[in-house]
């Protein structure tokens, strides 16, 4: 039986793009148990394991701040620390991204990261469509640090990008935080 902090890992496990069984539906028990490895010392590290791992999260590595805020949680974090400094970490990591987007060049996307002009001119379109309200959105799962990315790379306007990253990370946590509260801390009552 696995307690809700398991699941969350198995699930962020699951999502990477690393694993080559992530979506075959097969189980890759090497995966998980480096995931619930690295997930359990950056909760054992605390609010530093926190920042760590949000910050991380808000860059190009695969990690899920999700399972991390809510591991400290179950552990018996405090949500309102949780909540500040889930959000600083998460927001300082992907105003990283935006910065590596804004000092790279056009010839470092072709040859290193394989992105033909032909994305690049999408990338293009969405942002001069929804410009730096994307940022808003910059934790969604694959595309989120590609739009953090891309808003550095067409030099939007940082301070803009950056309050409405910010606000989009709290927003996020925020509602992570309530539904530990709501939801899953009345079920491990129920069970424990």
């Amino acid at each position: 039986r696995y307690n809700p902090l398991e699941i969350f890992t198995i699930a962020q496990t699951a999502a990477s793009r690393h694993c080559k069984f992530a979506f075959s539906g097969q189980d890759c028990d090497i995966c998980i148990c480096k995931s619930k490895i690295t997930m359990d010392w950056l909760i054992d590290l605390g609010y530093a394991g926190l920042f760590i791992g949000t910050f991380v999260a808000g860059t190009v590595l695969p990690l899920s701040s999700d399972v991390l805020l809510i591991g400290l949680l179950a552990a018996g974090g405090n949500p309102i620390a949780c909540l500040v400094v889930a959000t600083l970490g998460n927001w300082l990591g992907a105003m990283t991204s935006y910065y590596l987007g804004w000092y790279a060049k056009w010839e470092w996307l072709d040859k290193y990261f394989k992105i033909k002009p032909e994305t690049i001119a999408r990338q293009q379109q969405r942002i001069d469509r929804y410009g730096i309200w994307l940022a808003a959105i910059y934790w969604a799962p694959i595309v989120g640090i590609v739009i953090m990315v891309a808003l550095g790379l067409y030099k939007t306007r940082p301070r803009a990008t950056a309050l409405i990253a910010l606000v989009g990370a709290f927003l996020r946590f925020l509602f992570w935080i309530l539904m530990n509260s709501v939801l899953l801390q009345p079920a491990l009552s129920s069970v424990i």
